[in-house]
């Protein structure tokens, strides 16, 4: 088996390459249901700026990553729940998030926009 067949098998996730569309068009091309999560907005400190992004397979796996690891399985949570739905949506996390539980580090708020393909 080729190198590059083997990467193709490994699930992508935190430390993945910057790149998430490739991974992203490989899972839709396989018949996986996917999700782009763009973060949108920044209330505070955070490790990523606006227009970072992660894409999400409908199976949980995951490339790129938005807040440097604090947030990433909720994300994949979430975007299961849209690609299941079939709805995209905007969510708020950490400051000012209806999610109590999940806390940032930094005391940020972050906007990310889920959009499920």
């Amino acid at each position: 088996m080729k190198i590059d067949a083997l990467s193709q098998l490994a699930p992508a996730g935190l430390l993945s390459d910057e790149d998430v569309l490739t991974p992203m068009q490989r899972w839709h091309a396989a018949g996986q249901r996917v999700a782009l999560v763009t973060l949108v907005g920044v209330e505070g400190g955070a490790p990523r700026q606006p227009g970072a992004q992660m894409a999400v397979a409908e199976d949980g796996r995951y490339a790129g990553y938005l807040s440097g690891g604090c947030l990433e399985e909720a994300v994949v949570l979430e975007a299961k729940a849209v690609i299941a739905a079939e709805r995209n949506r905007l969510v708020r996390y950490g400051k000012g998030s209806p999610y109590f539980d999940i806390r940032l580090p930094c005391g940020s708020g972050l906007d990310l926009y889920f959009d499920q393909t």
